[in-house]
């Protein structure tokens, strides 16, 4: 579709390289004889359009001679803003502008375009122009992006967008931008967004300056970028083309990305055969997906390496060996880029024990604070089979610190073998964890009991197919970093209609699960909106978001 469109422009170009930006001066005689000159009025200097919506202008136009005294073309111009000015296409070719702003059309994305208006006398060849600007916003740019499973063997991605002060629903937006992204009968595995270097762009036309912004899609046979604003596929957006090697066939089972909420540091580690990778652009350096870190030596054999780790945007990235039963630190820092290896090394006593077996490693905050990050581990002793509780913070700058904040043991009898998802608020001592029918929440500084919260979220018959705290990678607005998202869908119901995504806050004192509202304080009149959505496929993963400037 992309390519009939600029075929289509191409054409367009080269039929109306003569189109000026100025009014046609007509003194009103043509020789010797009279000419029906044409008067555009009514048009405002600057609208505002609607992506997805009607937007429609009727002009005033006076003919000197009367309407009906020569026959009229009629068109709406979408005009290159630089110079030199030419048609970029047609909008219309009737006289009063009736159109829907289609996305991926003339003026399919957000942004400020100039519009003219020409009227062609086509008995006398005189062209009446009149120039205007559009600006077009996109209410589906920004929010929640939800990858879910649809009916028809495949997947599609859903948006809980922001828009003027409110949240709304937008279902299927790869079918509704046409995307040519491979879809059909592969396996949806996560989505990941952030700013990357080398991410395809917003525009068309990219300035030196563009933002990219990356919106990456993994599945079982491939991983994908697609563009942000309009989902746009090529195969040269596939991860493998980041890849170093000439056989390049790199598949993300799992993807961390480590730019957060960070302006500076643009990348993301893979998971992908039992192997870490990493890449990133950072202060104009380029590290491209090579060898795997987890090994201590350069083009050495990899040892085996948990399937999880904690992210630290300016330090690196914590490991587990799971060969050496130990911790491990990816430097990422100031220095770590400058002397980059793919390599890891062990961050010494405290950090490892012969019994250790690796449960889960996340992260606990974002890198909203660019130096100083939180995250967590669990353990499990494979002699006792009690499970530790390990929590950690990171440091980056010119380099790397990681340090072990606490250790503490779960209530004993706990059994964490089935758990699939796992939680922890930013900021309130709670770890959340499920399975698909169970959630639990255990209070991490008493440790003295772990308590069934399934009712909170989980209707009967209900299964969870995500469980994520918004603290890593939402935005701060309204305290929607500090929320439990929870996915759930109903196994007999209708296949891409039967799930739900739901928000809910975690009350101080108790760690309490209530539903989440938007925003978090009633507006003037009184505006709050509950934030559960239904309707969607079985959902995969989300993230946040914020392609912009």
């Amino acid at each position: 579709m992309r390519t009939t469109k600029i075929h289509q422009l191409i054409a367009s170009m080269a039929a109306l390289l003569l189109l000026a930006a100025s009014c046609v001066k007509d003194n009103g005689s043509y020789g010797n004889k009279a000419i029906n000159v044409v008067t555009i009025s009514g048009i405002a200097a600057t609208y505002q359009a609607e992506l997805g919506k009607n937007f429609s202008i009727t002009p005033n136009l006076n003919y000197s001679l009367g309407e009906e005294h020569d026959d009229f073309k009629y068109e709406w111009h979408v005009m290159r803003a630089t110079s030199p000015q030419i048609s970029l296409g047609v909008l219309s070719t009737e006289k009063d502008l009736n159109v829907t702003v289609e996305p991926n059309g003339l003026i399919g994305k957000a942004g400020s375009y100039t519009l003219m208006y020409c009227v062609t006398n086509l008995n006398t060849g005189i062209r009446y122009d009149y120039p205007f600007t559009v600006v077009v916003s996109d209410k589906m740019l920004t929010g929640c992006i939800v990858l879910h499973e649809t009916a028809d063997n495949s997947f599609d991605v859903d948006m809980i967008a922001n828009f003027n002060d409110t949240l709304n629903h937008h279902a299927n937006l790869l079918a509704l931008y046409q995307s040519a992204l491979p879809r059909q009968g592969r396996k949806a595995l996560d989505i990941v967004c952030y700013k990357d270097a080398y991410s395809p762009s917003l525009s068309l036309i990219p300035s030196k300056d563009e933002y990219h912004y990356a919106v990456w899609i993994l599945t079982d046979q491939s991983t994908d970028r697609v563009t942000a604003d309009d989902y746009e596929y090529k195969p040269e957006f596939n991860i493998s083309n980041l890849q170093l090697g000439e056989s390049s066939t790199l598949v993300a089972e799992k993807m961390f990305s480590t730019s957060y909420n960070t302006t500076k540091y643009q990348g993301n580690y893979v998971l992908s055969q039992g192997n870490l990778y990493f890449y990133t652009h950072f202060s104009n350096v380029d590290v491209f997906y090579g060898a795997p870190v987890n090994t201590h030596q350069e083009d050495a054999t990899p040892y085996s390496i948990a399937p999880y780790i904690f992210m630290a945007p300016s330090a690196g990235a914590v490991v587990f060996n799971k060969d050496e039963h130990a911790f491990e630190l990816h430097d990422a820092s100031t220095a770590g880029m400058q002397a980059h290896a793919a390599v890891t090394t062990p961050l010494g006593n405290g950090w490892s024990d012969p019994n250790w077996e690796p449960v889960y490693i996340g992260n606990r905050t974002d890198g909203s604070s660019y130096y100083l990050i939180y995250g967590f581990a669990i353990v499990k002793d494979g002699v006792t089979n009690q499970y530790q509780f390990l929590q950690m913070s990171a440091m980056g700058g010119m380099s790397a610190t990681v340090n072990l904040l606490s250790q503490t043991a779960f209530p004993t009898g706990t059994d964490l073998s089935n758990m699939r998802f796992y939680a922890f608020h930013p900021t309130l001592p709670y770890l959340f964890f499920a399975t698909e029918d169970k959630v639990y929440r255990v209070n991490v500084n008493a440790m003295n009991s772990v308590d069934d919260v399934t009712a909170s979220v989980l209707l009967p018959g209900q299964k969870i197919s995500l469980l994520k705290s918004t603290a890593v990678r939402f935005p701060t607005t309204n305290n929607q970093n500090k929320m439990l998202m929870v996915a759930t869908y109903d196994p007999t119901g209708q296949a891409g209609q039967n799930a739900q995504l739901a928000f809910y806050n975690v009350e101080d004192g108790t760690g309490d699960l209530t539903p989440a509202k938007y925003p978090a304080t009633p507006t003037a009149d009184g505006f709050q909106q509950e934030m559960k959505w239904t309707g969607l496929g079985k959902v995969i993963g989300a993230d946040y978001k914020q392609p912009t400037k």
